[in-house]
């Protein structure tokens, strides 16, 4: 855990950092190590300390797959079904569809055809 500059940890002070516990976190230190436990905070702290990171909503973590799924299952007539099972808009399922679409079209180039990056227009 040693470290050089600012953060170098001295035989005392690793003594200190050795013996803390709960009750000697900050607030917003203890409500973090409350969820994830005291070690995993340690661990993240040995992982990003210094640095600012970004925590995702849950929504965030499954929408990749649920768009799967909602391509799976779409069938062209089915999607005020799949907007309220899946709880979107039925706009949400038509640019699943559509992104999916033009990702699709992209790799269908007929064999001889020109595509914009063949003649400069990317």
């Amino acid at each position: 855990m040693r470290q050089s500059g600012y953060n170098a940890m001295t035989p005392q002070t690793e003594k200190i950092f050795d013996a803390l516990g709960l009750d000697d976190l900050q607030e917003n230190h203890r409500e973090i190590a409350d969820v994830v436990g005291f070690d995993n905070l340690i661990k993240l702290i040995e992982h990003f300390g210094g640095n600012s990171i970004y925590i995702p909503q849950k929504y965030e973590l499954y929408r990749f797959k649920l768009y799967a799924v909602i391509l799976e299952q779409y069938d062209g007539t089915n999607v005020k079904r799949l907007a309220t099972d899946y709880g979107v808009s039925e706009k949400t399922i038509y640019t699943i569809v559509k992104n999916k679409l033009l990702k699709g079209s992209e790799k269908k180039q007929l064999e001889g055809q020109l595509s914009f990056a063949d003649i400069g227009l990317e």
